[in-house]
């Protein structure tokens, strides 16, 4: 089932909060029992991954590239107990007379499938003029019942650590499918909680059935990756 879901958020604001709250969507039953983490990320920071409570969908975290000044780094958690898959969003940025400032649309979701109580990396270009100030409305385009054929079906990371100049480690294919690639994605914070690069590391040379393993490497670029986290995904072609 496809739907639509439009929220406010500030984008200044990092909304950072003990654990999820439960919430119910429409036609998905209440869970007690949601995850306070992503069990099947690694790294430093998996525990202190920001979570937002009020929607079924809602934006936890959303920061300025402090290098491209129109691309946003962001980070969106599923409130329900189903998979739930993010085909797009949507920013609005409207001034005080609520015309609109600002605008885009993202250019990144991953994974796709976003896991019960779990989190995904957002990217977004907004094009307009952005007015830290003010509030921004976010729209949602989700399902509620994916398909299994899609680019980003969650997988486990077995470990990753920092290695020299970079993030290193393993992953595995945790699912029943049979994957072409697998993806392993690093995200690097700074003090405030502020995203400060994304990269990541793809193995190719599949198929990769269930249970089989991959190393990865992935480096940072000069970046201070001491708080980090990784989530892999394999892709069916």
């Amino acid at each position: 089932m496809l739907r639509t879901m439009m929220v406010s958020v500030a984008l200044t604001v990092v909304v950072l909060l003990p654990g999820p709250e439960v919430v119910r969507a429409q036609g998905t039953p209440e869970t007690l029992d949601l995850p306070g983490s992503d069990p099947m990320w690694s790294g430093t920071y998996v525990e202190q991954l920001p979570n937002c409570v009020g929607e079924p969908l809602c934006p936890a975290h959303l920061n300025q590239d402090v290098d491209q000044g129109n691309y946003f780094h962001g980070i969106i958690q599923n409130n329900t107990n189903d998979v739930l898959r993010v085909n797009r969003i949507a920013i609005t940025q409207r001034d005080d007379t609520r015309k609109v400032s600002a605008s885009g649309d993202s250019v990144n979701i991953s994974p796709a499938d976003i896991l019960p109580g779990a989190h995904a990396l957002i990217g977004t270009a907004l094009d307009g003029e952005y007015i830290p100030s003010v509030d921004s409305e976010v729209t949602f385009d989700f399902e509620t019942e994916p398909s299994s054929e899609v680019f980003g079906t969650p997988i486990q990371v077995n470990y990753a650590n920092v290695r020299g100049a970079a993030i290193v480690g393993e992953m595995t294919n945790t699912s029943d499918l049979r994957f072409e690639y697998l993806y392993a994605t690093a995200i690097c914070f700074n003090e405030d909680g502020n995203i400060i690069f994304s990269g990541n590391d793809q193995a190719g040379n599949g198929p990769y059935g269930s249970g089989d393993i991959s190393p990865f490497a992935i480096p940072f670029h000069g970046k201070n990756c001491d708080r980090f986290v990784v989530f892999a995904t394999g892709n069916l072609y």
